[in-house]
């Protein structure tokens, strides 16, 4: 609801008053309440005023109006019944409130009326914000006066406001039954007689401000209104409020260099016309600051922020704040700026906020260009947002420094900053030269405070060049080779963690001694909440997941992600999020993997980078193969074709792979035959030796078994089982077992399936545990085991169906129908392993149903809920009832 702009001409001289009426229709139009009361002795103009703000508005607000009666028998709730009748004659409620509004005999009853009226009253304000006008209240009726009291306490939180208006004595006092009235929230004006000539108001009533959200011209015509005519008192401090925020009356009357006792009045004018807060501390919203920020000169501008930054520094103002005043500046150089800035950084790395801290920092490297020690922080705080530029600042800083364990740390910097920008360029060059340089000091009594030990930053060092060169295939094989002929640090620092991961990397990628290489990374796993201890989180749980041990890796990858208090870079997260996806993939859970590898290419996506979604890519074309949706895997990987793909140490292999599957499951055997063998020489190649890293192999020897090609598939076998046999973990046995199995026909060939199925249920490997179990369950019913075929392929259709790999599922469940047993077609809902009988007990279990509410529900036995609960735990893989809801969730989800 808004009013006119100004008094009406016949009530000039009542300017104050009518901008104190006004801001009640405003206020409620904002959704706010507001309770006012006008009192004044006979012929002061109360009916006057509100006759002209009953006229005088449109129609955003509904308004009702009643006027208080002196009547020899007042009507019980007389008053309320002319003021909200109007509105309860368009309702079905008339009966049931009006019509029943007689006197009350005892208080219960009158306590049931006053509730009946209020909730007829917020009824109405669920429809629209309500104003209520009434004027001599001192004449309504008792019934009516309680009702007014009653809401009066009752609005807080509703659009609706009340405007009364009360005749006092001429001594100005309130009639004794009004007193009720007089609640903590009724704001209270006398008005007192005036003279229309020789009147003056303090400012002039502007138009009302409008509620946040309103028209942008609304909010302009307010401010040209108040420059007008306010004078220059209060364009000064509105400008200085604009710029300097909210302030008290000392500091904004020092910004806009006028005295206090004027800036106090000109603030309590304002505050009435709603154009500050109620507290008059700030601008009513952002859309009066805006507009008056447009309409001061720029010049004048820059004054403007310059004086309220040095004011609000004097006063002891957040440096955060007065620094948000000076990076407005062209040129905030003056050392009290730049040590305000500084303050602000520090600050802000306290909250781990690396943006702000970026901001604050740039401003006073750029008045400070030789300060290697702070264009080196300034990169490390643009690294988590902005690589690139964090390299650039880096060569800057690298080529300043004089000192050798500045340098080193440096470029220490520098190498790791040059991976998520994808372009290390000379970085591992940069590094050893200052290995070099850092050997040859002569002494080290002068090294700054602030920089690690020696020791540590040849740690330092030395572990970031095994992470710069285990990155890139054209150097990951000299870099195993080195890592062996590193010392192996006692882990006790991060830089000494560090190291301890990309060791257990290294060792990783030779694929040799899965216990030393575990027991390294458990050592290296990071205790602290930095950026690099998220890196070395992430090498830990590549090795933990490729050694089997998938929780432990997701621990990890969980933790780096839940850092508390700190901010994780987008490059971090996308890397976090795609071990996890690995992780899911590789433990069968394909909705969970799913979701980690969308959110790393949505995380990638947001901060402008592609780099890193590789992973994500190729773990997602995974879980459409295993749901059979072949060509949303082609399409995924389409997507990859990006120049570095090719010299990715943890990328290439997998997308090859990834490559050869989809072409595997398209039919195209020679090309996907080809895009194996190529996998399997580039990791020659690497010299990586890992018979898990990239198990083309046993693909390659499954596909060419299926193709009755064994005798081919022979060497392909011997060479993944001498990889197998080295790094030994149970997956890499499994699948050197079913490789082998698949091969060789007859007794033998079930002999090693079977030995393949109890080595891979020990493991975490689901997907690989279906296809042995398939096979093996496939090659007894060709030998005319049938019972047994029938309980393993029934089996490797439960777990396909509880990973939600329906192409296994379906392949298992045609098996099984070959072997004359029964089982429902799998759609991917986690609840397909279950009967019908099952699915009902499971849904009302999990919905919270006990088993004798079950059985009667189902009109079964308790005993038959129980046979029913019990295997469906066993076949869903939960162990009580709370594991449940959420599968049956993502089944409702899925139906959906």
């Amino acid at each position: 609801m808004t009013v006119r702009e100004g008094p009406p001409a016949h009530l000039s001289w009542r300017a104050t008053e009518w901008a104190w009426l006004t801001a009640a229709p405003a206020t409620v139009a904002a959704g706010r309440p507001i309770a006012r009361l006008l009192t004044g002795a006979p012929g002061t103009g109360k009916t006057v005023l509100l006759d002209a703000l009953r006229r005088h508005h449109d129609h955003d607000v509904r308004l009702l109006h009643a006027t208080g009666r002196l009547d020899p028998e007042p009507t019980p709730f007389g008053t309320v019944g002319h003021l909200l009748g109007p509105a309860a004659r368009h309702t079905d409620e008339v009966t049931t409130v009006f019509d029943d509004l007689g006197p009350a005999a005892t208080p219960d009853e009158l306590h049931r009326r006053l509730r009946a009226l209020h909730r007829f009253t917020t009824n109405l304000v669920a429809r629209g914000p309500l104003l209520l006008i009434v004027d001599d209240v001192q004449c309504c009726d008792a019934g009516s006066l309680a009702f007014l009291g009653f809401l009066l306490r009752r609005m807080h939180g509703l659009p609706i406001g009340l405007v009364l208006a009360a005749r006092t004595d001429v001594d100005g006092v309130l009639p004794e039954r009004l007193w009720p009235l007089r609640a903590p929230s009724t704001e209270t004006l006398a008005l007192r007689p005036a003279e229309r000539a020789g009147t003056a108001t303090p400012l002039p009533p502007p138009p009302v401000a409008e509620p946040p959200g309103s028209s942008r011209r609304r909010t302009d015509e307010t401010v040209d209104w108040h420059l007008r005519f306010g004078g220059p008192c209060v364009g000064r401090l509105t400008a200085a409020l604009a710029v300097a925020g909210p302030s008290t009356i000392g500091t904004l009357a020092a910004v806009a260099g006028v005295g206090p006792g004027p800036t106090a009045g000109a603030v309590r004018a304002l505050a009435r016309t709603g154009v500050l807060t109620p507290d008059g501390t700030d601008l009513g919203d952002d859309h009066l600051r805006t507009a008056v920020l447009d309409r001061i000169p720029d010049h004048e501008l820059g004054r403007l922020r310059r004086r309220a930054a040095r004011v609000l520094n004097d006063a002891g103002a957040p440096a955060e704040r007065i620094a948000e005043l000076l990076l407005q500046l062209p040129d905030p150089a003056e050392p009290w700026m730049l040590t305000v800035l500084q303050e602000a950084a520090d600050r802000a790395a306290d909250r781990s906020a690396f943006a702000d801290l970026a901001r604050y920092l740039a401003p006073v490297v750029d008045a400070r260009p030789a300060d290697v020690a702070l264009r080196s922080r300034l990169a490390s705080a643009l690294a988590v947002s902005d690589p690139t530029g964090a390299v650039e600042h880096l060569r800057v800083a690298h080529a300043s420094a004089v000192d050798p364990a500045r340098r080193m740390q440096v470029a220490v910097q520098l190498a790791m900053a040059s991976l998520p920008a994808r372009g290390p360029g000379d970085a591992a060059a940069v590094l050893r030269s200052a290995l070099e340089e850092l050997d040859h000091r002569d002494t080290v009594d002068d090294e700054p405070q602030v920089l690690p030990r020696p020791a540590d930053l040849r740690t330092s060092a030395e572990a970031v060049l095994l992470v710069v060169g285990l990155d890139r295939r054209r150097t990951v094989a000299r870099t195993i080779e080195r890592a062996y002929r590193t010392d192996v640090p006692e882990g006790d620092t991060e830089a000494g963690r560090h190291k301890l991961a990309m060791l257990a990397t290294a060792l990783l990628l030779a694929g040799r001694d899965p216990a030393r290489t575990v027991e390294l990374a458990r050592r290296a796993a990071p205790r602290e909440h930095t950026e690099l201890a998220g890196w070395t989180a992430l090498a830990c749980a590549r090795v933990l997941r490729l050694a089997d041990r998938c929780e432990e890796s997701v621990a990890l990858l969980e933790g780096v992600l839940r850092r508390p208090g700190h901010e994780v870079s987008s490059w971090t997260r996308t890397l976090a999020t795609s071990g996890l996806a690995e992780a899911r993939l590789a433990t069968g859970e394909l909705t969970a993997a799913e979701a980690a590898a969308c959110e790393a290419m949505e995380t990638a996506r947001r901060a402008g980078r592609d780099c890193g979604t590789g992973t994500p890519s190729i773990v997602l074309a995974g879980v459409h193969l295993r749901r059979g949706a072949v060509d949303r895997a082609t399409e995924v990987l389409a997507a990859r074709q990006h120049r570095w793909d090719e010299d990715l140490t943890w990328e290439h292999h997998d997308l090859l792979l990834a490559r050869g599957d989809v072409a595997a499951a398209r039919g195209r055997h020679t090309r996907a035959l080809a895009l194996y063998r190529r996998c399997g020489a580039a990791l020659d190649e690497d010299g990586i030796a890992n018979a898990v890293f990239a198990p083309w192999w046993a693909r390659a020897a499954l596909l060419l078994a299926d193709l009755g090609r064994p005798d081919d598939a022979a060497p392909v076998v011997e060479h993944g089982a001498a990889l197998a046999a080295r790094w030994g973990t149970p997956r890499a046995r499994g699948l050197a077992l079913t490789a082998r199995g698949a091969t060789i026909p007859g007794p033998d060939g079930l002999d090693l399936l079977a030995e393949a199925v109890a080595v891979l249920d020990d493991s975490p490997a689901r997907s690989e545990l279906v296809e042995a179990r398939l096979r093996w369950g496939t090659g007894l019913l060709a030998s005319g085991h049938v019972i047994e075929a029938r309980r393993q392929l029934r089996e490797a259709a439960t777990l396909a169906a509880r990973c939600g790999a329906t192409r296994e599922a379906s392949r298992a469940r045609a098996a099984l129908h070959r072997a004359g047993g029964r089982m429902r077609r799998p759609t991917g809902s986690p609840l397909d392993p279950l009967t019908s009988a099952e699915r009902r007990v499971v849904r009302l279990a999990a919905g919270g149903a006990r088993n004798r509410e079950i059985a009667r529900a189902l009109f079964v036995t308790v005993r038959t809920v129980e046979v029913h609960l019990t295997s469906a735990f066993r076949k869903l893989d939960v162990t009580d009832r709370t594991g449940l809801a959420p599968l049956v969730a993502a089944d409702r989800g899925g139906a959906a």
